[in-house]
């Protein structure tokens, strides 16, 4: 069965993959919600996710749910964000904000995150 992990911004996106989509794709596909990590607290042991302030934060769970994905043929990897205050350091954010269509704006960030790491064109 297919798994497509779904690189999430925090807690609500979560909860609407878990609790929204994942029964209406059941039996279809798994999906696997993968909360951005924001910051690590090793001496407390503690792992923050969530309220991303920075594109490296989102690069380095990506990557890890990529690396972790590209283990079994039938997976896939995606992302949910709430486009409401990326951080201006994700690539193509600064140019979005001028456009007015906002499937285009989403289009040119999917292009531009695709560029900047080198990702394969249906990545996302």
């Amino acid at each position: 069965m297919k798994k497509i992990f779904v690189v999430t911004e925090g807690q609500s996106e979560t909860n609407f993959v878990t609790k929204v989509m994942a029964p209406y794709f059941y039996g279809r596909c798994i999906l696997i919600p993968n909360t951005v990590i924001t910051k690590t607290d090793s001496r407390r042991g503690k792992i923050y996710k969530g309220g991303v302030a920075n594109y490296e934060q989102i690069r380095n769970t990506l990557s890890k749910t990529l690396a972790g994905a590209s283990k079994s043929k039938d997976s896939y990897v995606t992302i949910m964000f709430d486009f409401y205050r990326l951080p201006i350091d994700v690539p193509g954010v600064a140019d979005a904000e001028k456009g007015n269509d906002p499937y285009g704006k989403v289009e040119l960030i999917e292009r531009e995150i695709q560029k900047a790491e080198g990702y394969h064109k249906d990545f996302l």
